[in-house]
């Protein structure tokens, strides 16, 4: 299949339906797939990391190799749609503690608090600080303190939500011993 060809224009989920059924036993299709995401079109890049988004558990497994690569176009893409994307699928992704970034981390924390960023990047960034923050006390602290001066009533609800519940989970982990 032509992938490129297929979504290179509006996708229904029909089309997603077809795409994940072509590459679901293929690590090979999955890779054709993988590639577009790397492409100039920005249709192209929204609809192949839209259709990611949609993998199963299993298919999901297979992007794990491709962790610091999902990473590093997170930080560089300059589409909102598609930063937004590859934030999902990061969240969707273990963090281990030997293999967190403070480069990713920094860049969460950055993302997270400025004015002008949308809000599905701003709680996407917060959740992935979080899961990173919980191997690391020092990462934690930062995450807190950055948590506790946001105020309120500037906050999108979503926001508000996401900040509440992680500084619930933050004193729960502290609380008892370090696990969550």
């Amino acid at each position: 299949m032509d992938y490129r060809k297929k979504i290179a224009k509006r996708i229904s989920f029909d089309d997603i339906m077809e795409v994940l059924y072509a590459v679901q036993h293929s690590d090979t299709e999955k890779e054709k797939l993988y590639r577009l995401i790397f492409d100039e079109d920005k249709k192209v890049v929204r609809n192949a990391l839209w259709i990611m988004g949609h993998f199963s558990l299993g298919e999901n497994e297979w992007l794990y190799v491709k962790h610091h690569e999902l990473i590093n176009e997170a930080m560089s893409v300059s589409d909102d749609a598609a930063r937004r994307l590859l934030l999902t699928l990061l969240e969707r992704q273990p963090f281990s503690a030997s293999d967190i970034r403070t480069d990713f981390f920094d860049f969460c924390m950055k993302h997270a608090m400025m004015v002008l960023e949308p809000v599905s990047v701003k709680v996407l960034c917060l959740k992935l600080a979080f899961a990173m923050s919980v191997h690391f006390r020092e990462l934690r602290d930062e995450l807190r303190s950055e948590l506790e001066i946001m105020s309120d009533e500037l906050l999108a609800p979503s926001v508000r939500c996401c900040r509440r519940n992680l500084l619930k989970r933050m004193n729960s982990y502290d609380k008892n011993n370090n696990t969550i």
